[in-house]
């Protein structure tokens, strides 16, 4: 599951750098809080077996 979005990941970054580069405010306005959720989702899932208040702090500022 974690490499599946990993290349979600990277396919909407490709998608937010192209929407940056053509200038479309809409795209970059969708694509950007999913980049951000998939990236909680990946680190939550990385660091689950981990006990400790340091990732519970990493996944806040994010």
């Amino acid at each position: 599951m974690p490499r599946i979005l990993l290349y979600a990941y990277l396919l909407l970054s490709l998608l937010t750098l192209w929407a940056e580069q053509r200038q479309s405010e809409f795209l970059i306005f969708v694509t950007k809080p999913f980049l951000l959720t998939l990236l909680s989702l990946w680190f939550y899932l990385r660091v689950r077996p981990m006990s400790g208040r340091f990732p519970r702090f990493i996944l806040a500022g994010l």
